[in-house]
């Protein structure tokens, strides 16, 4: 909480907010395919994983292909 003039208020955390969260986490999660679970508590770190992996995969495919060609 702010105590001096010019410090901000921290973020009111209501149930809209938690649920805008909860969403946004549900999105990444079920973007990657796999099933939200209450127990998995890895599931978003893996959905993270598996985007990066999903977006970076064709560019490291590439780079091993130009390593041949260039002779590296």
């Amino acid at each position: 909480d702010a105590t001096g003039p010019l410090e901000k208020h921290g973020t009111v955390i209501d149930a809209c907010w938690l649920n805008a969260l909860q969403n946004e986490i549900l999105g990444v999660i079920e973007n990657e395919g796999l099933q939200p679970s209450k127990d998995n508590q890895t599931q978003l770190a893996k959905a993270v994983h598996a985007a990066i992996d999903r977006k970076i995969g064709p560019i490291k495919d590439r780079l091993v292909k130009l390593e041949k060609v260039v002779g590296i």
